[in-house]
């Protein structure tokens, strides 16, 4: 096995890395589109509480009635900041993923034009060996017909 040949192993762990590293970007995205869809429901919500209870407040309503609004709007609000940070981890988590990604994916890509001009020295080398055989063969033949 030539050299070039023991580097396309490597070379093929390191495409198998940057494969799973890719599966696991793909995962992230997924995870904060999931993450910032629950967000909209939760903001979504909350403006469709705020527009009913509006509506029945000018109607009017009890005290009581008033602070169980309160008391679950700032509930609800804590639940939105709460989903916020879990989007910001998960956005954080996206890029750290990409950075790996991207590193290992340099990183074959140098190997791949690393191999390339192994292979082209071992082009050369082998062209080298072929035209000194070439030329000791005629060299022989050249003594054989002049003794």
């Amino acid at each position: 096995m030539n050299r070039s040949q023991r580097l396309v192993i490597v070379e093929k762990l390191i495409r198998q890395q940057e494969e799973q590293l890719a599966r696991a970007l793909t995962m992230a995205r997924e995870n904060v589109q999931r993450e910032q869809h629950r967000l909209d429901e939760l903001m979504g919500y909350q403006n469709s509480y705020e527009d009913e209870f509006r509506s029945q407040a000018q109607q009017g309503i009890s005290g009581q009635r008033w602070q169980s609004y309160q008391h679950f709007i700032a509930q609800l609000e804590q639940v939105i900041k709460a989903q916020q940070h879990t989007i910001l981890m998960a956005q954080r988590q996206t890029n750290e993923v990409m950075q790996r990604w991207k590193k290992v994916h340099l990183k074959r890509k140098s190997m791949s034009s690393f191999i390339e001009s192994v292979r082209f020295e071992e082009w050369v080398a082998q062209e080298k060996l072929e035209q000194k055989q070439n030329d000791e063969l005629v060299t022989q033949m050249f003594s054989r017909t002049r003794q």
